[in-house]
C-alpha cells in the first residue's frame, strides 16, 4: 500500500504503522494486491461510532488493487 501524509509519500507493509497528525491531509491506495488495514482514533472521531452502530456487522470492506482511500485533500 501507499499512504501519503501532506506531501510525503511511502510504501508501507504488513506490520508498518503509520500515525497521521491531526489536520494533516492524507490519502491511500493499494498497489498490486488487495490489503486490509485498521484505523485507530484517539480521540474517537465525532460521528464515527453511529456508523459503525448502523454498519452490517458481516461486512468486511475490501479494496481492489490500485483503489485510491480516502480524500487527498481532506
Amino acid at each position: 500500500m501507499e499512504i501519503t501524509v501532506g506531501n510525503i509519500c511511502r510504501r508501507v507493509v504488513p506490520g508498518d504503522v503509520v500515525v497521521f497528525p491531526s489536520d494533516v491531509p492524507h490519502s491511500g491506495r493499494t498497489l498490486e494486491k488487495a490489503c486490509r488495514l485498521i484505523d485507530i482514533f484517539s480521540p474517537p472521531r465525532e460521528g464515527l461510532r453511529e456508523v459503525i452502530a448502523g454498519a452490517n456487522p458481516g461486512a468486511r470492506p475490501t479494496w481492489t488493487a490500485g483503489e485510491v482511500l480516502g480524500d487527498p485533500s481532506a
